[in-house]
């Protein structure tokens, strides 16, 4: 693996077992998933809800084992406990629990920092505030935080240790338009700065203009990938067929 390739995916496959009143089925999530994300590169991992983009960045994070075919970050297996790639992935998810709700912004990512042994932790805190454009209210306790504001502090704390690598599912979910302008601004800078990041979403118009690269995502296949205009007909037109048959 090439040293500036941040994730790679060959053939990648995960079924899992759903459980219901008609009894056990296997679901195919992914389906020979191959996929590069490069060391500064801004990947978009686009599809309709039920596509399997969570499926996949759980299994890119090492949350997840694959059923069939490899992942590599940072060219170590992340399903691997000892592989050596802890602090390495920044994870960024909607509607994170995992915050305490009786201490603040700042309180919180010193714990976060504690817990990862993150060197000169005041500094890197105040860094990754301002990143996520928290300063004002890194004081004010969780518990008040709108849901843009938690959203950012999940950002915040995955920049804590510099990570090279970033997975982003639904990462602007809850933020206002200039919020997520600004979120944008913050994602782009730690690209420039040499992390490979690959950003799932639904927003057509979000990956339009934030990714270098999109892939689309259907039914647990990629079905298109290339730079925006390679993919905006099919995205379009598989977005407005999932439409027309949900009404």
């Amino acid at each position: 693996m090439s040293n500036d390739i941040a994730l790679q995916l060959d053939d990648l496959s995960h079924t899992y077992v759903r459980t219901t009143l008609r009894g056990r089925r296997s679901v195919e999530a992914l389906r020979g998933i191959s996929l590069r994300v490069r060391r500064g590169e801004l990947v978009g991992l686009l599809g309709p809800n039920g596509s399997g983009k969570s499926t996949l960045l759980r299994c890119c994070a090492g949350l997840l084992r694959p059923s069939g075919g490899t992942a590599r970050a940072l060219g170590e297996d992340p399903s691997v406990p000892a592989s050596g790639l802890r602090g390495q992935i920044g994870w960024v998810v909607r509607d994170d629990r995992s915050f305490n709700l009786r201490l603040s912004g700042r309180q919180n990512l010193m714990l976060y920092a504690l817990l990862e042994h993150v060197d000169d932790p005041k500094g890197r805190i105040e860094s990754a505030l301002g990143s996520a454009r928290l300063l004002d209210v890194a004081d004010r306790p969780y518990r008040f935080y709108s849901s843009g504001m938690k959203q950012r502090l999940c950002f915040a704390r995955a920049l804590l240790t510099d990570p090279p690598l970033l997975l982003m599912d639904e990462a602007s979910s809850g933020l206002d338009p200039g919020l997520r302008d600004r979120f944008h601004e913050a994602v782009r800078e730690r690209v420039d700065a040499g992390a490979g990041v690959l950003f799932a979403s639904h927003d057509l118009e979000e990956l339009a203009t934030l990714c270098d690269r999109v892939a689309l995502l259907v039914d647990g296949r990629i079905v298109r990938e290339g730079a925006w205009d390679d993919v905006a007909d099919e995205a379009r037109r598989t977005f407005a067929e999932r439409a027309e048959a949900t009404r």
